[in-house]
């Protein structure tokens, strides 16, 4: 009997976004990864993309330690420390400017494989990873998101026994525990793209399946909205000025790129990429969308192997106005959501690199809090303030970035 052999695409891929119309994206090739692989995880911090673990590109189809990290600006890739315990089909997030990976699948599909419950903690600055206390459901194939350092890892597949799961749970880690959180109410999914738009999280598709969920963390909620025009999971997502893009995946022709503005509660349909593949991940950075990994669809399997990496220009064509490159002007938003009882974010946009620094006040004009204190390349950026400690009152958060200073109020309420 023949063996099945899957094809593997070794891609990078961006969009960036200028004058245009709908459908007027082109693709070009960027420098391609040192890796192929499928199934990774992978995470945007400072500027740059980290993929973390996947599958081999060749038969058994192993589970990898691999880290490396992408630089837009300039081109390149980097391979870093890899982690201590090899998967595929993990979680990640950033908080409190470190890298957490999640659970995922040890193993191989050929020589068996199982559900892991590791947590390690990745150091940018030392380069090096830390083990952290498991989590209390093995699981791959789930979502992942953080908000106010506080992780939440949703649904997923555990093996044994082989079981699509509700559960969901949260990890603090500043006191390197987790907890329980409702269970999802309509079923369990797995292989569903995660993202979060302000302090709502948005599970989408999965496995045959088009839903889209909305949870609220502080009210433990959850919403049905509008499904995704194309069943699938597997795929690269991302969120790109307020709206959640999905590149690839499972499901239709698997080169499908379509983008869910929860404001409006709309999808709309983006030009494809020029290469269908599935288990990919996405990243953007400075206005620029990177589709990275994945292999060819099971369902087109002949297409030959890819080691290119594309990148894709030429829209603006959204609802309410067109969308720019990088910021025009320095920018400080409003913090959202105002007022608010624990947490709450700070955006803020630089049209230069600069140095910048973040503060918060009391009513006194006593500093509270350094939240940041960096060089930062231009581009649109979010920072949580998690307040557990810090009585009711007006607060005002002060943003300088070379020259520039803006200061605005907030109102916190327990």
């Amino acid at each position: 009997m023949k063996q099945a052999v899957r094809l593997f695409v070794l891609l990078a891929i961006c969009l960036f976004l200028v004058e245009g119309d709908l459908f007027s994206q082109t693709w070009r090739e960027c420098a391609p990864a040192p890796t192929a692989r499928w199934n990774p995880a992978s995470v945007v911090l400072d500027g740059k993309i980290y993929v973390i673990g996947g599958q081999d590109s060749i038969p058994p189809y192993s589970s990898l330690n691999t880290v490396e990290v992408y630089d837009p600006d300039l081109d390149v890739w980097e391979t870093l420390a890899p982690m201590p315990t090899d998967r595929w089909g993990l979680m990640v997030a950033v908080a409190g400017g470190k890298i957490y990976a999640i659970g995922g699948q040890n193993g191989s599909f050929s020589g068996g494989y199982t559900s892991s419950d590791a947590v390690e903690e990745y150091d940018l600055d030392t380069d090096t990873w830390t083990s952290k206390t498991p989590m209390p459901t093995p699981r791959g194939w789930g979502g992942c998101v953080a908000i106010n350092d506080t992780i939440f890892v949703f649904g997923g597949y555990r093996r044994p026994p082989g079981q699509i799961l509700t559960v969901v749970e949260k990890y603090h880690p500043a006191g390197n525990m987790w907890y329980s959180e409702p269970p999802m109410p309509t079923g369990g999914r797995r292989t569903f793209m995660t993202a979060r738009v302000g302090n709502k999280v948005y599970l989408i598709g999965g496995w045959g399946s088009n839903m889209v969920q909305e949870y609220d963390p502080v009210a433990k909620t959850w919403a049905t909205k509008t499904p995704m025009p194309t069943a699938r999971g597997g795929s690269g997502v991302d969120v790109l000025d307020g709206q959640i893009h999905i590149v690839g995946g499972r499901g239709g022709r698997s080169d499908e790129y379509e983008a869910y503005n929860p404001a409006t509660d709309t999808w709309r349909a983006l030009n494809p990429m020029p290469t269908p593949r599935e288990g990919l991940v996405a990243g953007v950075v400075n206005g620029k969308l990177y589709a990275i990994a994945g292999s060819a669809p099971i369902n087109q399997g002949g297409l030959p192997y890819y080691a290119k990496n594309e990148e894709a220009s030429g829209f603006t064509e959204v609802e309410g106005g067109a969308i720019t490159i990088r910021p025009a002007t320095y920018h400080i938003s409003q913090n959202y959501p105002n007022p608010f009882n624990a947490g709450t974010t700070i955006e803020y946009e630089l049209p230069l690199a600069s140095d910048v620094a973040i503060r918060i006040y009391d009513l006194l004009g006593r500093e509270v809090e350094t939240l940041l204190q960096k060089d930062q390349k231009a581009g649109r950026y979010a920072i949580d303030w998690n307040s557990p400690d810090i009585p009711s009152g007006i607060y005002f958060y002060k943003v300088q970035a070379g020259e520039f200073t803006e200061t605005k109020k907030m109102l916190l309420l327990r």
